[in-house]
């Protein structure tokens, strides 16, 4: 099997970012991730490190580590803890970060709770962001696309 390439490096935090311990108690305005009904499809539990390519057809929950290429068919919860090195392009989907993105972000909805933390430019139909979460990139609100008149 041949060795993996390097994955390209998004902006890193500076060293005055302030880090936030997951287990303190969150203020009533962090997004619960438990708001989904389903299970996701695929899971990257907490102490699972994954580096490669990864898709899926509703949702991806990260506990853990993952870094790659990441094709999105659905929405993406990054949990408290949890971290996401790679470009997430979602223009449908739902992106809620309750831990860290490393990478920029194309989602059609953009949630960061006081927990999460994003390095890279995200790009997005709707912005929510809790007091305490830190973003570091710019950040672009484009309008909702028309809807179809099917009558």
């Amino acid at each position: 099997m041949a060795p993996l390439a390097p994955v390209p490096r998004a902006r890193r935090p500076p060293p005055d970012v302030p880090v936030y311990d997951v287990n303190d108690s969150r203020p009533a305005s962090a997004a619960p991730s438990e708001h989904f009904a389903d299970p996701p499809d695929v899971t990257i539990s907490t102490g699972v490190g994954m580096r490669g390519e990864l898709s899926f057809p509703k949702l991806l929950r990260v506990e853990g580590h993952f870094a790659g290429t990441l094709t999105c068919g659905g929405d993406v919860v990054i949990a408290p803890g949890g971290t996401l090195e790679a470009d997430v392009d979602n223009a449908n989907g739902y992106l809620l970060v309750e831990g860290t993105v490393l990478g920029n972000v194309n989602a059609r909805r953009v949630q960061i709770a006081a927990t999460g933390r994003v390095f890279g430019d995200i790009t997005c139909n709707s912005f929510i962001i809790a007091p305490g979460a830190v973003v570091i990139g710019a950040c672009q609100v484009r309008p909702e696309p028309p809807e179809k008149n099917l009558g």
